[in-house]
């Protein structure tokens, strides 16, 4: 959807309320999407001499569970960084606090101090949303 709203032809269609009433169905998937806790992860464990041969350590273990949060995180930025040059100034008292509360959600602890460098990771959701900021003041 966001590639569709991105296109310059499509959004001169769409009059401003309705890009609004999607920005806003997305901050109320954001806003339910905090407020759900994480389900504890799976305890059960398969005793070792019921596996067979062909299954491997990694084969076992299961991905991180990503947080519905973080997925309704990345639909509303992916739709407001593509409407960021069309909404008006007066959508900021609504945009900016629902940053602020995925802000405050998708924060991780500092890291520790280290003399050698972190490798490189992938963006987190915590980047994502403060590149958005600073896109909206830049």
């Amino acid at each position: 959807m966001a590639e569709v709203l991105s296109n310059g032809e499509t959004i001169a269609r769409i009059d401003e309320s309705s890009l609004a009433a999607v920005l806003d169905f997305y901050a109320g998937l954001v806003d339910r999407a905090i407020l759900k806790p994480l389900p504890p992860p799976p305890t059960h464990r398969r005793n070792p001499s019921s596996m067979s041969t062909k299954s491997t350590p990694s084969s076992l273990s299961s991905p991180a569970t990503k947080h519905p949060a973080d997925i309704a995180i990345t639909l509303y930025l992916d739709h407001l960084s593509s409407q960021l040059k069309v909404l008006s100034p007066d959508y900021l008292p609504v945009i900016l606090p629902l940053l602020f509360r995925a802000l405050a959600f998708a924060s991780t602890p500092l890291p520790r101090l280290s003399v050698h460098p972190h490798p490189s990771h992938k963006q987190s959701s915590e980047d994502k949303i403060t590149d958005t900021i600073n896109a909206l003041f830049s």
